[in-house]
């Protein structure tokens, strides 16, 4: 029997964000903090769910998740419920061919009961989504490899 490291994981840990249709998330691996929002965020986060093309749902909790992606932290804006969900590997699946040009940021769907029902949104493609100027620069943080993952 091969040593219990060597064994694949059978699921996958995610962070979903539920404030209705796009339901989106993003894997728990790439996640180093969870912060309250305060009023300056909105210019200094990623508003994931507008990108995905949500729309603006008043009255739900806000929070700023904070990545790791390629070596660089990025804020992203959270509105709604927080759940961290563990998926069986064979219910993720890779986004269509289809899709993936009409989708940047998504590289897989998840299937909850056999359905697609949620958006897992890659940092990686997060990140070079985004335009490279200085505004970018407002959105990162520095890379802090001490920092404690959540």
């Amino acid at each position: 029997m091969p040593a219990r490291a060597d064994v694949p994981a059978a699921t996958t840990s995610l962070l979903t964000i539920d404030a209705g249709s796009p339901v989106w998330a993003i894997a728990s691996s790439a996640v180093e903090n969870i912060e309250p929002f305060a009023d300056d965020d909105d210019a200094s986060a990623v508003d994931v769910r507008a990108l995905l093309g949500g729309v603006e749902v008043h009255g739900q909790a806000r929070r700023v998740i904070t990545v790791q992606a390629s070596g660089r932290r990025l804020r992203l804006l959270a509105r709604g419920a927080l759940l961290l969900r563990s998926i069986g590997q064979h219910e993720i699946v890779p986004l269509p061919a289809a899709f993936e040009r009409s989708s940047a940021l998504v590289s897989h769907v998840a299937l909850v009961d056999g359905k697609p029902s949620l958006l897992v949104v890659s940092a990686e493609r997060l990140l070079s989504a985004l335009p490279t100027n200085e505004s970018l620069s407002s959105l990162m943080l520095p890379h802090r490899p001490e920092a404690t993952p959540c």
